[in-house]
Order: C-alpha cells, then sequence, then structure tokens
C-alpha cells in the first residue's frame, strides 16, 4: 500500500467518525468510498508485486544472456602463445611470445584466472579427470591461443604460474566455457577482477540449473579424494 492510499483511507475513517451514526447518507457515502480505497490500494499492491516479479525475470534473463555470451564466438583475437599441453582443468603449460623487454618466444605455466577445478596431481578430487579431459577437448596441443591478463591483479602466482584470461582465436573465453559446463567454480582471492561479475553470474546459473559433474556429482564441493572416477 502507498502512503497515497494510506492517507486517503486515514481521511475517510476520521471523517466517518467526525459525522457520526446519526447521518446515515453521508456514513454509507464514506463507507463507500473506504471501499473504493481499499481496492485501489488492493490494486496498487497487486501491480507492485508484478513488477517485481519482472525484474527478477529480467535479472534472470541478464544472467542467462552474459552466460551464453562468454563463451560464443564473438571476435576475431591476435593470438599471443600456442598450447603446448594441458596439465589439469585450469592449467595448461603454453609457448608464449613476449614482447618486453625484448621479443622472445618462452615456456610458461599459465593458470585461468577467476576459476578453479578439481585436482588431478598428488590426489583426484572429484571429477577432476573430466575437467581435465574438457579442457583438452577445447585446447589440443597446437591451438593458437590469446593470453589475457587482468590489470588489477598480480601477474602470477607464488608457484611462478602465469594468471591469465585464455581465449582461443575466435574470442572464446575458456574459463567461462569450464564455469558454464558445471565444471568449474569461481576463484578470487582478494583482489577485484574485472570479469568477476560476469564470472559469478555463469556460475550461478550453472549451480541453480545443477549443470555438470561439479554440481551434480560433487554436490558443488569437489575438494575431497575420489578413488574411483
Amino acid at each position: 500500500m502507498t502512503r497515497t492510499h494510506l492517507s486517503r483511507l486515514l481521511a475517510v475513517a476520521a471523517a466517518l467518525v467526525t459525522v457520526g451514526c446519526g447521518e446515515e447518507p453521508r456514513v454509507q457515502d464514506l463507507r463507500t468510498e473506504i471501499a473504493q480505497a481499499t481496492d485501489s490500494a488492493l490494486a496498487a499492491a497487486k501491480e507492485a508485486r508484478g513488477n517485481l516479479a519482472g525484474y527478477v525475470a529480467d535479472g534472470r534473463k541478464l544472467a542467462e544472456e552474459l552466460g551464453a555470451r562468454a563463451d560464443r564466438p564473438a571476435r576475431a583475437i591476435s593470438p599471443n602463445a600456442t598450447v603446448l599441453r594441458v596439465i589439469d582443468g585450469d592449467t595448461i603449460e603454453a609457448s608464449v611470445r613476449a614482447a618486453q623487454p625484448t621479443p622472445r618466444t618462452l615456456t610458461a605455466r599459465v593458470r585461468i584466472l577467476g576459476i578453479d577445478t578439481p585436482e588431478v596431481h598428488g590426489r583426484t578430487e572429484c571429477a577432476g579427470q573430466a575437467a581435465s579431459q574438457a579442457l583438452r577437448a577445447l585446447l589440443p596441443a597446437g591451438t593458437p591461443i590469446r593470453l589475457e591478463a587482468d590489470e588489477g591483479h598480480e601477474p602470477a602466482d607464488r608457484y611462478g604460474r602465469q594468471l591469465a584470461y585464455l581465449a582461443t582465436e575466435n574470442g572464446a573465453d575458456i574459463g567461462a566455457a569450464q564455469l558454464r559446463a558445471g565444471l568449474a567454480t569461481t576463484l578470487f582471492v582478494g583482489e577485484r577482477l574485472d570479469r568477476a561479475a560476469l564470472y559469478t553470474a555463469i556460475a550461478d546459473e550453472a549451480r541453480v540449473q545443477r549443470r555438470g559433474p561439479v554440481h551434480q556429482d560433487c554436490q558443488g564441493d569437489f575438494h575431497r579424494p575420489l578413488t574411483g572416477e
């Protein structure tokens, strides 16, 4: 009920008390006004609920569109690296063409920024093999890729791995693809990433729809050893 509707009802109620029971026609008119004001307030509340439902639906639609766009080929890019091998679901080894301080090619381990996938080295976590196999299918050896750093994040982790977003020649976002397939979760370590909102929307959609082994077989928690994967 809006402030306008409430004020109207209070005014009518006050008039009803002032008139008293001796003026029956006026009392009847005021009762009619109260009924009309009540009906108007209920209609306004119903409309507000409808608007809210619409806003929620629009938000879900936007999240779906963001997720769909994330790993859809969008624009051609200029590769700056070539895949040598996939190490696990979020890490690769690549031949990287560096421009600074002098042009050269080096071999580097690259961790995909913003996502986390199950371990397969040292111990095998739930859905670990599935995530690794999916990345191998996306990035077979020899695939040209582009590494995209995030200016707000450190360029490497404590293990010396380069931290970057990965994209194929046609612009497909590899981190987003792993999230949408239900093979990864988001990982933001105390820093603001440019793609944090996008990746979160994609991951939330996968979780709600229980898409992929991380959300089906692992119930969203893959950090546990698995003996029979």
